[in-house]
């Protein structure tokens, strides 16, 4: 009696702890996450002219284990060399970062001047390889002399080639690869770059969703309102003339944080908004400006001469220009200076729906300014602003418009991390998945041969948790499957492989 007991309350603190967890990582997932797709499958190469060249436990490098490793290993080969090539299951212009280690020996970008790293979609190269240097790689992100290399590739991608080449015998002929993963920040209607540094859905609030506790909640001189269904839930709406946000504090110096950023939001306006992150003040207006404080030049983007502007996406880039050594040097010859090493001016580059509008380099030395959204006349709306802390690529920015479904000018052939094709899919080919996001329904079309293929779903993971023989195009999962991003597979008949990301909500 005493263990059937003990077993039944064993149970259901089980049962109370999944539904907490399952409870929290829908919550979560209703504010933004970044979720992770690990690499699933590897292939691997020595040269034969490698005397001694080798890859120890290849495998190792595949799922979500950070513990164990695949090392290649070099040996006495003048032209040797070792590679490894990780495969994630589909297609995607995600950011995409690599736990390496050496094993033995202290890790320094330097040691690793003879190792490469290029992307791929299917077996053609992206033309991407480069060296492993500080720009991608941080050390210390683990102990034990580990790093993370970390890029976001500017062409879609399904694979990563690693390659160990001779004459990096300062790395003790080792170099270790834990895991591989594509990342992305998946909120409710959408899946988005990244590792933004702030995001504001306005969902009802003024808080920063990334950490609602930060510092960083907006407040105004008088209540904000929201309007529902302008582009993902609700969006912040002005009904009263010339209120101003700002955050709590500031003080913060914004432009310490980010130098290089990112910043895009959906807008309509009567008469003007104004978004002010750091230096760069971006005026959607009857024209549209971006200014850096301090000089007469402006980005002007003109649109038709109505008094409302529709709803359109904006994103805006800005990169520092640094001074070059004759501008430092002449810097330093005044007393007291201790600015000599920052930025000169920047060029700041305006997209308008996913498209670059127009691009300038502002010249001259950038003040501190806060974070602020400022509206005018009744009707103004913003909705979805995010900010990151780099300058994303324009593939990257036009996925990101085109991420939420909204926009005309998104062609069937544009990457979208909703709707990924593998190489290996012909272009005339098409193969659907509808709707996307789903409740749980979901309909294929298109012109491959569908009846009797086989369906398998997995997770961010590579764990199964559907599978199926298709009779009828329109299916439904199973009820228990929790909310999130999956990988559908569909294996045809003649054994075509079709694969596309799916977002279930519930």
């Amino acid at each position: 009696m005493k263990t059937n007991v003990s077993a039944s309350r064993c149970f259901i603190k089980a049962a109370l702890l999944f539904s907490l967890v399952f409870l929290m990582s829908n919550l979560f997932l209703a504010q933004g996450n970044n979720i992770h797709t690990f690499a699933t499958s590897q292939t691997n190469a020595v040269s034969a002219l490698c005397l001694g060249c080798s890859i120890q436990n290849p495998q190792n490098a595949v799922g979500n284990d950070p513990t164990n490793y695949s090392s290649l290993k070099m040996g006495i080969g003048l032209l040797g060399k070792v590679e490894q090539t990780l495969i994630f299951p589909t297609a995607s212009l995600q950011k995409l970062a690599i736990h390496i280690g050496t094993g033995n020996g202290e890790l320094t970008a330097a040691l690793l001047s003879a190792a490469t790293i290029e992307t791929m979609n299917g077996n053609v190269s992206n033309g991407d390889s480069r060296i492993i240097d500080s720009q991608i790689l941080t050390i210390n992100t683990w102990p034990d002399n580990n790093g993370l290399i970390q890029f976001r590739p500017t062409k879609p991608y399904d694979r990563v080639k690693i390659s160990l080449n001779a004459g990096v015998l300062s790395l003790n002929r080792e170099l270790r690869i834990y895991e591989a993963k594509q990342s992305a920040f998946v909120i409710p209607c959408a899946t988005l770059p990244a590792d933004p540094f702030l995001y504001y859905a306005f969902n009802g609030n003024l808080e920063e969703s990334i950490n609602p506790n930060s510092l960083k909640t907006l407040s105004g001189n008088r209540p904000p309102t929201f309007q529902d269904s302008l582009v993902c839930k609700k969006a912040l709406t002005t009904d009263i003339v010339g209120n101003e946000l700002q955050d709590q504090y500031p003080h913060i110096n914004y432009n310490q944080l980010f130098p290089e950023k990112t910043i895009s939001f959906w807008a309509s306006t009567r008469n003007y908004l104004r978004v002010t992150v750091g230096e760069t003040k971006i005026m959607v207006y009857d024209t549209l400006t971006i200014t850096q404080p301090g000089t007469n030049d402006k980005l002007v983007k003109i649109f038709a001469p109505d008094f409302f502007i529709p709803l359109h996406h904006y994103t805006v880039t800005v990169i520092p220009k640094a001074p070059s050594p004759a501008e430092i040097a002449l810097c330093e010859q005044t007393p007291s200076n201790d600015y000599c090493s920052q930025a000169i001016g920047s060029t700041i580059s305006l997209y308008i729906d996913g498209d670059l509008a127009s691009s300038k380099t502002f010249l001259g030395r950038i003040p501190n300014l806060n974070f602020s959204i400022a509206s005018g006349l009744f009707g103004s709306k913003i909705d979805e602003l995010l900010v990151y802390n780099e300058a994303l690529p324009a593939t990257v920015i036009k996925e990101l418009a085109c991420s939420y479904h909204i926009l005309q000018n998104c062609s069937p052939g544009s990457p979208t991390p909703s709707v990924s094709v593998l190489k290996a899919t012909p272009t005339e080919e098409l193969f659907t998945v509808s709707p996307n996001p789903t409740t749980g329904q979901i309909t294929l079309d298109g012109n491959i041969l569908l009846l009797n293929a086989d369906i398998s779903i997995r997770n961010t993971s590579g764990l199964e948790v559907f599978q199926s023989k298709l009779t009828s195009k329109t299916f439904n999962l199973p009820p228990t499957l929790p909310e999130g991003m999956y990988i559908l597979t569909l294996q045809t008949k003649d054994k075509k492989v079709y694969s596309r990301k799916i977002i279930l909500t519930r």
